[in-house]
């Protein structure tokens, strides 16, 4: 997708013709630099299971 957005096929793709625009309240903030890939892979899980997505 990336290589079509910068041959201009997909406009106003996020970091490409769009900026990232972080959320103002996000419902999940995963600290990779504070836990482990598995500990992050969990929180996720976590996530989806408590919303019946799982």
């Amino acid at each position: 997708m990336y290589k079509k957005a910068r041959a201009g096929e997909i406009p106003n793709f996020t970091g490409i013709g769009s900026s990232y625009e972080p959320p103002e309240a996000p419902e999940l903030h995963l600290r990779s630099d504070q836990a482990s890939p598995d500990a992050l892979a969990q929180q996720v899980i976590a996530l989806l299971e408590a919303r019946g997505m799982l």
